[in-house]
């Protein structure tokens, strides 16, 4: 992704480091996207990583993220590999009511949380607001 966006935004600034590890000062950014990512880091640091988004967006910034749960792992919560195509990939969720309490905890405006069906594969897709103040 990094390569596609050099060549079609080359004045784009990339950055490739693990979520859990990379900083940014407060109020740096209008809007986070994270699809297909967060669940494959363990579920016990989604809060702390959430948290990290809110701190980095401005009021009225907002969260765009997909996450797994039950319609996809068959569990309410879930740590372990599924398959996917050919090989074996780690998955970690909450409970949708575990996460959406997380997000409310922190400060967030839920805006939207629904379901939807891609290629057969039912992911959480979630869009969340830091309010003005």
């Amino acid at each position: 992704m990094l390569e596609l966006a050099s060549k079609y935004v080359p004045e784009m600034n990339t950055i490739s480091n693990d979520i859990r590890e990379v900083e940014f000062g407060p109020n740096k950014f209008d809007a986070i996207t994270a699809t297909y990512s967060l669940f494959h880091i363990p579920a016990k640091v989604h809060a702390e990583i959430f948290g990290k988004f809110f701190d980095w967006l401005r009021p009225n910034g907002r969260i765009l993220f997909t996450y797994a749960t039950k319609d996809y792992t068959g569990s309410e919560t879930f740590s372990g590999y599924k398959k996917f195509i050919d090989t074996e990939l780690y998955y970690s969720h909450k409970s949708q009511k575990e996460l959406i309490c997380d997000l409310e905890d922190i400060g967030y405006e839920i805006e939207s949380a629904e379901n939807h069906c891609i290629c057969n594969e039912t992911f959480l897709w979630v869009t969340a607001k830091k309010p003005a103040n």
